[in-house]
């Protein structure tokens, strides 16, 4: 059931409600009254209060384009839009709303946190954008599959995460499910996830979690060529755009903007490299695995008899070999991206080398 507007008419943001809110929350003292006086300009506000006012509906924000802190808790609102303009925004409420679907923050690349807590929302989508997302509470929602947090994978500064009082924390396998799949976590449901924790979700689900890693290498690398690949027509097609150019005052410019060009296309590979060794190393430390094989061992051992010890020695040695050779591999491959990623570039540079020869003979 929609809260509120059913039996109050919702409210509109217009300017005599922003006014009134940036009034509210300005300056005291001398510094307060001569705002007043003079208005405040709202593209210098940096916080913004619009909670418990029954909004319907974001809108009529576009002028806020300083804004770090937006709070719309506690309103009727049923969808996320309205913030396209609002690119400096790092800290989100929109709590205790009527919100289905998360949608709309696409242009919020500095976000940090974000609140969702208390809506109707069944997933979790559409939030690729928001890679600075380190707090994130999206408790009291629909959210009923596991498998759905999968998809906070990608936020690689995820420390804080709330799902309390959703349908999946009824799931007996929850508190082991998140840790494993959300190993960089530190927090979930407001409560410190220990080391001992974390060691023993990551064994209980340590196949169903490399098999993921594996799958998300696949996906990476399949990305990785394909923006590889535009990359490398957007290059050829300037550098043929050079060779055709006979101004050479203008020659020298494009070709400073190519170096540029080819400076920012290593500097991009290499991060894309880098994050996904960050994204493996865990999973090709063999003293962890082992380790936790081993607390995960103490913690029954009361429990195994003779035959169980020798299950789990073998099952000891697999994983120590599996992770020496996934190690191995990740070792080769890293280097022999790297080598083809700083070939690939020198070539570039070679031919803008060459270029600038022929120009000045």
């Amino acid at each position: 059931m929609n809260r509120l507007y059913k039996t109050i008419a919702p409210s509109v943001i217009d300017d005599e409600m922003l006014e009134e809110a940036v009034k509210k929350q300005g300056p005291s003292g001398r510094a307060g009254q001569i705002a007043q006086l003079e208005g405040i300009d709202f593209k210098d506000v940096h916080n913004l209060q619009l909670d418990y006012r029954n909004i319907l509906k974001i809108d009529n924000l576009w002028r806020f384009k300083s804004l770090t802190k937006l709070q719309l808790d506690n309103n009727v609102i049923e969808k996320i839009e309205g913030l396209k303009t609002l690119i400096n925004l790092v800290w989100l409420d929109l709590s205790f709303n009527n919100i289905e679907m998360i949608e709309g923050m696409d242009e919020l690349v500095k976000l940090e946190d974000l609140s969702l807590y208390s809506n109707r929302i069944t997933n979790l989508e559409n939030m690729n954008s928001l890679v600075n997302l380190q707090i994130f509470s999206i408790g009291k929602n629909h959210i009923s599959k596991l498998e759905t947090i999968i998809y906070l994978r990608r936020f690689k500064r995820l420390r804080t995460v709330n799902l309390a009082g959703n349908p999946i924390c009824e799931d007996e396998r929850y508190s082991m499910y998140i840790p494993a799949f959300l190993p960089n976590l530190m927090y979930l449901d407001f409560r410190l996830i220990d080391k001992t924790t974390k060691e023993m979700a990551l064994e209980m689900h340590r196949s169903a979690v490399a098999n993921l890693v594996y799958q998300e290498d696949v996906t990476f690398k399949k990305h990785e060529r394909i923006r590889l690949q535009e990359e490398e027509l957007a290059l050829h097609k300037l550098f043929g755009e050079l060779q055709h150019i006979t101004d050479s005052e203008h020659l020298e410019t494009m070709i400073k903007n190519f170096r540029a060009e080819i400076d920012q296309l290593w500097s991009k590979l290499m991060n894309l490299e880098m994050q996904l060794v960050d994204q493996l190393e865990l999973f090709v430390d063999k003293d962890t695995v082992i380790n936790t094989v081993n607390a995960s061992h103490d913690l029954h051992l009361l429990k195994i008899d003779n035959q169980e010890d020798k299950m789990v020695t073998r099952a000891n040695g697999w994983a120590a070999d599996t992770i020496d050779k996934l190690h191995t591999d990740e070792i080769n491959r890293n280097r022999k991206r790297v080598l083809e990623i700083n070939i690939y570039l020198s070539h570039w540079r070679d031919e803008l080398d060459f270029l600038e020869l022929q120009e000045t003979t």
